[in-house]
């Protein structure tokens, strides 16, 4: 069943298109379709959407009180946001309901009820209402809905434009009744028009109200229609009852609790008619639901999370196939996400893919169909589309392209590889199958060379299989193969292999024999193998084996034709076993082998070892060893013999020797003759071969020319020339011989080889006397010495001492030491010094000849300030002594003078900078010291000392307006360097000073006239006026009465002032470089009518800085008059001016100033009280100002 519902939004299923093409419709795209779930330890308790945020209760499992919070989940993008609130213990029921501005929760149980409020855009903290009773919510605009629990009464309450008033109700609404049974609703849910109500228990209804939504009123509603919930079809049970409710305005869903339909959401229309059943597919047992008016989804009471009801996706696995020149088949899988169960397929076809005859619908859970009555199928398009109770109609759909099927192409690669009666055919499926599905592959054989052919199997192979063997052939027979693929269509052409032999390896050749035909060489006889296995035989593989059959040799391949072989190279006595072997194409057969040993014979090998020694000069003993094979017999006797010529003749020394003998003295030679010897066995088949010939050796002659000279400290090398005579043979080596006894007794030193001519000797004494020599040795024994002369061991001299190294001005270091303990036998030479910069890691050597006669010595250009190590040796024969080290030394000297100075007018301001020496002078740069001069550098006058990271300087404490040159130095640990100075004067350009004795002129009626004098200094650039300005917070903030250019005048009238409120003044002087600094503040109190009159107090009346003033009686006099003057006049507050003290700095000179003027008017506000004259006050100022160095100044003011 299928229709479309109203509003015109709704999900469309999708389509698969087939020529072989898919065509997909358009889906809306929802971030949050995917399934949601509430955090680990809650339930979803109720869920809302508005078309924006889809809204969730996550309540505590189980619901008894605790932490639950609010989901709001982003439809278009998925983003979730979830916030906290507090629910009262019990059992609980939630509802939600959002009126797009603000979202309502309402927790009802069986003893309380309670609401909380939430802002949509920002959630954050709710705002809890206790004084809200209902057990379901609905929501219209800006007015909730409450139904009270157990009534069929719904109180209104209106949001007020978004904040929810509980308090009192706007309207209570008593629903009408259908018959004599109230509603007393389970769920409520309004949409633009409707006001829709469920019931459970025996009443089981929908009901329809049509309320004024935009004005409610306190009113029965009466009831627009009932419905009853099975309406319409048998299939609902009776029994069901309603959990949830939710309409869009086109459509009524409820969710339902019913045996056998827990996972059920019925659809109503807006007319009350059931629609369908809906059973969305992966839910177990729904607990509720919520639409608008592009979406429903459903919450999952088993899964615990919520899902998106939502059209089919495409179908799957769609595929076709020709089953006959009119028909088609057509088969499917169904989609992987169906929203909810499909309850229908749609089959079209086309001729051109824009034009498409529809089938009848075919059932929810078909998976094919036959199309019959078509006229080339081949040449048509294909497509499917799964439906649900969601779906009325097809979107168009996209992609699709017109496709030409046909009988496929050949097989390519088809191979063949023989086997034995079988042979193994593979190929590589088909480029093109012709738009169908590949049926299978033929193949065929033949034996004629392709004149005829027959098929192999029973039947055409399956599509899936790309080889095949074929078996029962017979072997030596010449086959060929072709194979074709098959479609619904029809055969592709057939595609042959290469011809191919079945065939096996050959059998055992027959009938082995063998005889030892020579010495060292067997003769092997056979006959061929029975059967070759289909092939020509090509050869024999004749092996044999020394070792009883565990290895084998291989001794030849004669040809195939071949029926013998002689294996020569044996040993003669070794028992050999041998095989033979049949090989074709197709490889080697099994051997054939001997069973018995065949031993080789003939003459024995060559003795082994064979040397001659001369005894004395006309006999010689010649030695040998038994050879390494007899011949295959017993040795019987030696002969030896002996050649004078080379070995170009030979003469029989000695024959007839008996086996056992393995040496022999021959005699009678001369001596004046060289010799060479050789020796033969002798076996029953005769004498074997002859050894090489060796020459006799015999003890060489004594080393010629031993020389022993000294060789550094303690140290003799010895050395020598080889013997005249080495024996007749190389010399095995040398014994090298020490004596210090002068030759009464030896001791033996070395024993080099015989190629080494020299040996060294250390540790000796020195100053002690030695003898060497030397003797040859060769196998004969130990030949004569050679002996040296008498020599002395000498070695270096010890370490010179006392060594010191001390500054010897800039860039220089003086160097000391005397002569070493020791001179290690031998007069010193000179002396060698050398410099490491690197902490001896590296030494460079500043002189290494240095006199004997000298002990000091001045090295020069070293770099100020890097640290430098000095050492010193001693040098004599034996070559160059220990060496030792000064402590270090680092030179230093003064810094060069800064670079680059420069001074110049940045902004206004006057900068001096510059750069850093191009040398420290060996020690850290202290500070700079910067100079300024206002003469062209007749006087210089110092006016700052900088840190040694400073380059910059703005100067402040100058005279404005003077030109003048400035210098700086730069101070490390031992001197200043040289000035940098600049060429060019530089005027210094200042802010004026502060304007001078700020007073009031006037106070009279809120009207203050303040006057005041010129400032001490303009700044040196042209002069432009006041800034004037006051405060009525005492300073906290102030308010500027002229521009930033001021005026010119020294007074200003402050009119309109709120009488007896304080009130600061001050004023400020600006000339082309800026703003000076504001007069220190003067404080008014405008009063009705005051004047303004001046008193000068000499400072001597006041003397000291301290906590005490130094007044005496004739002073304290003068002032008690003077103040009880100013009492007479009126005065009730003065303004005491104190002037800077001259020759400290600014801060604390003002400091000092500001005590001292504190002390006076604290003294003159005591004096007046303990005089009778009442009180006055008084504030102090202070002023930089040479008029008032001598005096004190006090503005008073008469009331």
């Amino acid at each position: 069943m299928t229709r479309q519902i109203r509003g015109g939004r709704r999900f469309i299923g999708g389509w698969s298109a087939l020529a072989l093409t898919l065509g997909v419709c358009t889906v809306p795209a929802v971030a949050a379709a995917s399934p949601l779930s509430p955090p680990s330890g809650t339930t979803v308790a109720a869920v809302t959407s508005d078309g924006t945020y889809l809204w969730m209760v996550n309540a505590p499992s189980p619901v008894t009180g605790g932490t639950a919070s609010v989901n709001r989940v982003d439809i278009a993008t998925g983003a979730s946001t979830t916030d906290p609130f507090n629910v009262p213990s019990g059992a609980s029921t939630f509802s939600i309901v959002s009126s797009g501005a603000n979202v309502i929760v309402l927790d009802h149980n069986a003893t309380s009820t309670t609401a909380w409020e939430f802002a949509t855009s920002t959630l954050g903290t709710p705002q809890t209402i206790s004084s809200v009773t209902g057990s379901t919510l609905a929501v219209s605009g800006n007015d909730l809905y409450v139904a009270t629990p157990g009534s069929n009464v719904v109180a209104v309450y209106s949001t007020l434009g978004g904040t929810f008033n509980p308090q009192a109700p706007v309207a209570r609404i008593t629903l009408g009744s259908f018959g004599v049974v109230s509603p007393v609703p389970v769920a409520m849910s309004i949409d633009a028009t409707h006001l829709w109500v469920v019931t459970g228990g025996s009443s089981n209804s929908l009901y329809e109200y049509t309320p004024n939504l935009a004005s409610p009123a306190t009113a029965t509603l009466p009831v627009t229609q009932v419905f009853s919930l099975f309406a319409g079809t048998s299939s609902v049970d009776p029994s069901v009852t309603p959990i949830a409710l939710s309409s869009n305005g086109q459509d009524v869903y409820l969710v339902s609790s019913a045996s056998g339909q827990a996972s059920d959401l019925f659809e109503f229309s807006t007319t009350g008619q059931y629609v369908a059943t809906l059973t969305p597919v992966g839910t177990d047992t729904l607990s509720g639901v919520a639409a608008d008016s592009a979406h429903v989804w459903v919450s999952d009471a088993t899964s615990n999370q919520v899902s998106l009801v939502a059209a089919p996706g495409v179908v799957t696995s769609f595929a076709a196939s020709v089953s006959s020149p009119s028909s088609v088949n057509l088969s499917w899988a169904a989609p992987s996400a169906t929203g909810t169960l499909v309850s229908g397929y749609v089959v079209q076809y086309s001729t051109d893919g824009s034009t498409w005859s529809t089938l009848p619908l075919l059932a929810g859970n078909a998976t094919g169909t036959t199309i019959t009555g078509l006229t080339s199928p081949a040449n048509l398009f294909y497509r499917v589309g799964a439906l649900n109770s969601l779906v009325s109609d097809v979107s168009p759909f996209t992609g699709v392209n017109f496709s030409q099927v046909s009988a496929p192409a050949a097989p390519v690669g088809v191979s063949a590889r023989a086997g034995s009666a079988a042979v193994a055919i593979g190929w590589t499926a088909p480029s093109a199958t012709g738009g169908l599905p590949l049926t299978g592959y033929l193949l065929q054989v033949s034996t004629d060379s392709g004149a005829t052919w027959t098929p192999v199997g029973t039947g055409a192979l399956s599509a899936s299989v790309t080889s095949y063997t074929a078996t029962g052939l017979t072997n030596g027979l010449a086959y060929e193969f072709r194979v074709a693929a098959e479609n619904s269509l029809g055969v592709s052409p057939y595609v042959a292999s290469a011809p191919v032999i079945p065939s096996t390896v050959p059998l055992a050749p027959q009938a082995l024999s063998g005889t030892a035909s020579a010495p060292g060489a067997v003769t092997l006889n056979w006959t061929p193998p029975l059967s070759s296995g289909g092939l020509s035989v090509l050869y024999y593989d004749v092996q044999y084996s020394a070792n009883g059959g565990a290895t084998w040799v291989h001794a030849g391949s004669p040809v195939g034709s071949a029926t013998s072989d002689v294996v020569t190279g044996l040993t003669n006595g070794v028992g050999y076993l041998f095989r033979v072997a049949a090989a074709s194409y197709t490889g080697e057969g099994p051997f054939l082998s001997l069973t018995s040993l065949i031993t080789p014979v003939g003459g024995p090998g060559a003795p082994q070892s064979v040397s001659a020694t001369m005894r004395v000069g006309t006999s010689a003993t010649v030695s040998w060893k038994a050879p390494l094979t007899n011949g295959g017999l017993p040795v019987t006797s030696w002969i030896v013999q002996y050649s004078t010529t080379k070995g170009s003749t030979w003469v029989n020394a000695a024959t007839g020797l008996p086996a056992t003998a393995l040496s022999t003295v021959v005699s009678g030679l001369n001596a004046s003759l060289h010799y060479l010897f050789r020796v033969a066995a002798v076996n029953y088949s005769g004498p074997g071969a002859f050894s090489g010939g060796v020459t006799p050796i015999s003890l060489p002659s004594a080393p010629r020319d031993v020389v022993a000279i000294s060789h550094g400290a303690r140290t003799v090398l010895v050395t020598w020339i080889a013997p005249s005579y080495t024996g007749g043979v190389p010399l095995n080596g040398y014994v090298v011989e020490e004596s210090s006894t002068g030759g009464k007794t030896w001791k033996v030193l070395a024993r080099p080889n015989g190629q080494t001519l020299s040996l060294t000797v250390g540790g000796l004494s020195n100053g002690a006397s030695y003898l060497f020599q030397v003797a040859g040795v060769d196998p004969a024994g130990q030949g004569a010495f050679g002996r040296s002369s008498s020599v002395v061991a000498i070695t270096t001299p010890g370490a010179p001492r006392g060594i010191s190294a001390s500054p010897a001005g800039s860039s220089s270091a003086l160097v000391r030491w005397t002569a070493p303990a020791s001179t290690g036998g031998s007069v010193l030479q000179y002396y060698v010094l050398q410099e490491s910069s690197t902490s001896g890691k590296t030494w460079v050597t500043v002189n290494g000849t240095i006199s004997t006669m000298s002990f000091t010595y001045t090295v020069t250009g070293l770099s100020n300030g890097l640290k430098y190590l000095f050492r010193v040796a001693a040098v004599n024969a034996a070559g160059q002594g220990t060496f030792v080290t000064t402590p270090s030394l680092v030179p230093v000297g003064s810094p060069s003078a800064p670079q680059q100075i420069r001074a110049s007018d940045v902004n206004g301001s006057l900068l001096v900078t510059w750069r850093a020496p191009s040398t420290n002078g060996g020690s850290p740069i202290l500070h700079y010291v910067v100079q300024a001069s206002p003469n062209r550098g007749q006087t210089w006058r110092g006016i700052a000392t900088l840190a040694p990271s400073t380059y910059s300087l703005s100067p402040t404490r100058l005279a404005g307006g003077v030109s003048y040159l400035f210098r700086v130095a730069a101070l490390n640990s031992i001197m200043a360097s040289p000035f940098d100075t600049t060429t060019t004067p530089v005027v210094f350009l200042s802010a004026p000073s502060q304007p001078r004795a700020l007073r009031v002129l006037l106070n009279r009626a809120g009207h203050v006239i303040v006057v005041w004098d010129r400032p001490f200094t303009t700044g040196g650039s042209p002069f432009r006026g006041y800034v004037v300005r006051y405060s009525r917070n005492n300073g906290f903030t102030w308010v500027p009465v002229t521009g930033y250019q001021g005026q010119r005048a020294t007074r200003y009238s402050f009119a309109g002032l709120q009488l007896g409120h304080a009130y600061l003044f001050d004023v400020a002087g600006v000339n082309a470089t800026g703003r000076g600094a504001f007069s220190a503040p003067l404080r008014v109190i405008p009063v009705r009518g005051q004047r303004v009159g001046y008193w000068t107090l000499p400072l001597s009346a006041f003397l000291g800085r301290g906590t005490v003033l130094k007044v005496s009686a004739l002073q304290r006099k003068e002032l008690v008059r003077g103040l009880g003057v100013l009492v007479h006049e009126g005065v009730r507050h003065g303004s005491l001016f104190v002037n800077d003290p001259k020759g400290v700095s600014a801060p604390l000179g003002h400091a000092i100033a500001q005590l001292r003027g504190v002390r006076v008017s604290v003294y003159l506000t005591q004096l007046a009280r303990v005089s009778h004259l009442g009180v006055v006050t008084f504030s102090v100022n202070v002023l930089n100002d040479p008029v008032y160095v001598s005096n004190v100044r006090m503005t008073y003011i008469v009331g």
